[in-house]
């Protein structure tokens, strides 16, 4: 996950409840992918979920925070 750029900070819930009100970070890659991975408290991150591209599966992750262009 080399050169992915970051797309988004986000406090949001996803399907599973166990991540209710984490906060969690959404990282679009060039390969078409995006990965949300959970941060934990003193900054580790696990990853959470890995979507394919246009036409993959969906997760109900709201995003409230701003857009980080890179």
């Amino acid at each position: 996950m080399t050169n992915s750029p970051v797309t988004a900070l986000a406090w949001g819930m996803c399907k599973e409840l166990h991540t209710m009100h984490h906060m969690l970070l959404a990282v679009g890659g060039l390969d078409q992918r995006i990965r949300t991975y959970l941060i934990h408290a003193g900054g580790r991150t696990t990853l959470f979920e890995q979507l394919e591209g246009p036409g993959g599966p969906v997760v109900d992750l709201q995003i409230r925070v701003s857009y980080f262009p890179v």
